[in-house]
């Protein structure tokens, strides 16, 4: 769980808010998990692309601009079966 730490797992976050971002991204470093801060769906998609093995879980925000929190996780779900998502709202 979250909560206990990880060991260097791969959390993509998607977040527009830039403070939201940056505190997300900060309290999970300091847990231990790789963070992949991402603004968009389009940078999220974009930054997946890069990676070497899929993220072992990525937190999103629902309303985000472009295709949306929803459109994004049918993407990476189909890129991605079995993939971990979880809304922020």
């Amino acid at each position: 769980p979250l909560a206990a730490g990880g060991r260097g797992e791969t959390i993509l976050v998607v977040e527009d808010d830039p403070d939201v971002r940056i505190a997300l991204a900060a309290v999970l470093e300091a847990r231990g998990y790789r963070v992949l801060p991402t603004a968009s769906p389009d940078e999220a998609l974009v930054a997946v692309e890069r990676l070497e093995s899929r993220p072992d879980l990525v937190l999103s925000d629902l309303n985000l601009p472009g295709i949306g929190g929803r459109r994004l996780a049918a993407e990476l779900f189909a890129r991605f079966p079995g993939l971990r998502l979880a809304f922020v709202l």
